[in-house]
């Protein structure tokens, strides 16, 4: 058989950006779509955290400087429980505002967390996949300013990328 490429790697996002999607999250400018991914961008990097790991989230506390649930995560039959810095790199607190905006649309579902978003405005009332949130989060990062060419380069799996690299460069 012929050898398969590997796969690119997904892209990693930087501090600046990660500082950039923690300040969207909060402000109320930004569509409530728009808003809602930047919290799923933040969760995923402070709670180095897979999509699917999110989206079968339960049991969501927001204690005074964690956000935490917990998850069955692949390839367990067990609840893990999980955490992420509220404050993240920028210190604005992203988790309070993202909580919020998910409670207002009716999130977290029973049995998994998002809504599939239907529009910048509103959700669907169907749990979301995962190629309509790829297709939401480039969407959300060049609303906020992310050159085009760039954020097509970011998938939901990046984002749990960032701390396990900045823990390799420091060594």
């Amino acid at each position: 058989g012929q050898a398969r490429e590997a796969p690119i790697k997904a892209k990693c996002p930087t501090i600046t950006l990660m500082k950039k999607i923690e300040a969207a999250c909060v402000d109320k400018a930004n569509p409530v779509v728009v808003r809602i991914m930047c919290g799923l961008m933040c969760v995923l990097t402070h709670g180095v955290l897979r999509w699917s790991d999110f989206q079968r989230s339960v049991k969501f506390f927001l204690g005074e400087d964690l956000l935490t649930a917990k998850s069955t995560m692949k390839r367990r039959d067990i609840l893990v429980p999980w955490v992420a810095a509220r404050r993240g790199f920028s210190g604005v607190d992203w988790a309070e505002q993202f909580i919020s905006d998910l409670e207002a649309y009716g999130m977290p579902g029973s049995d998994f967390v998002m809504l599939e978003p239907k529009g910048l405005e509103s959700f669907k009332n169907k749990p979301a996949s995962y190629s309509s949130i790829v297709h939401y989060l480039r969407t959300s990062l060049i609303h906020i300013g992310v050159d085009p060419k760039e954020a097509i380069a970011f998938s939901l799996h990046g984002f749990r990328q960032l701390y396990p690299t900045l823990s390799n460069q420091l060594g």
